[in-house]
């Protein structure tokens, strides 16, 4: 099993044994992503800059990964080897859409989850609940966008927008794009604040819910960077628990 494992890296990367061997002899056996499931110990070699965008079977360019990181990563670019990825997030009415608009820049490439949804249907007055077919449609369209940005090998812009990554798989979530050197902005403006501004707009049940449901988590800004601080001092990026009624950040 083994022998054909390593077989078809060589066939799928080009990566020969005795490189992979020379990359654990040089940076060790530690996965160097340590994403949620990682197992610590280095059975493959992960490509710092993906080689579908040029990476290189070079030892500046591969590092010690384990196998399941390594295919949870798959082909998405480390952020800043290729497009500089931000995720804006925050409670319904948090103000992460504005965020963006606020602080984009010309070329940048913005995945909103809300402007998907009204590209699906025009002429539609609600700018935020939509019929549940919509938002069915609109979740596909955000993760392929997403996807597609992730690999994205040029120092382009990228603007993730979401709001409801507080599922059960919440925190490794953010495992994931802490791993990927992905910035994480939270936009926070107050619960009081937040539900001011779902009345103001006629918002829906189902989104006030989801706003409480956001504090309730206790979550901040300064919590996610305690959590970065973590991996840089080596500690396990494996989230604690993974149901919404436990997790605590």
């Amino acid at each position: 099993m083994a022998e054909r494992e390593q077989g078809a890296e060589v066939k799928r990367h080009g990566v020969k044994p005795e490189l992979k061997a020379q990359v654990w002899t040089v940076f060790g056996r530690d996965c160097w992503l340590r994403m949620p499931g990682c197992t610590g110990w280095a059975d493959t070699v992960d490509h710092v800059i993906p080689v579908n965008i040029g990476g290189r079977n070079t030892l500046a360019n591969l590092r010690p990964a384990c196998g399941s990181c390594n295919r949870k990563r798959w082909d998405r670019v480390i952020s800043g080897y290729g497009a500089v990825v931000r995720m804006v997030i925050g409670p319904p009415a948090g103000g992460k859409t504005t965020y963006v608009a606020e602080h984009r820049m010309p070329g940048d490439v913005v995945v909103d989850f809300d402007q998907l949804a009204r590209c699906l249907c025009p002429g539609v007055e609600s700018s935020h609940d939509f019929d549940r077919y919509v938002n069915m449609v609109a979740r596909g369209a955000w993760q392929g966008a997403y996807r597609a940005a992730a690999r994205l090998g040029d120092p382009v812009g990228v603007w993730c927008v979401k709001t409801d990554w507080l599922n059960h798989r919440g925190v490794d979530i953010l495992d994931e794009w802490l791993a990927l050197n992905y910035e994480v902005v939270v936009c926070d403006p107050g619960l009081e604040a937040c539900m001011y501004r779902l009345e103001a707009q006629h918002r829906s049940e189902a989104a006030k819910r989801k706003a409480r449901e956001w504090y309730r988590f206790g979550f901040s800004a300064a919590k996610v960077e305690a959590r970065r601080a973590a991996r840089r001092n080596g500690r396990p990026a494996v989230a604690e628990g993974t149901d919404v009624g436990r997790v605590r950040f």
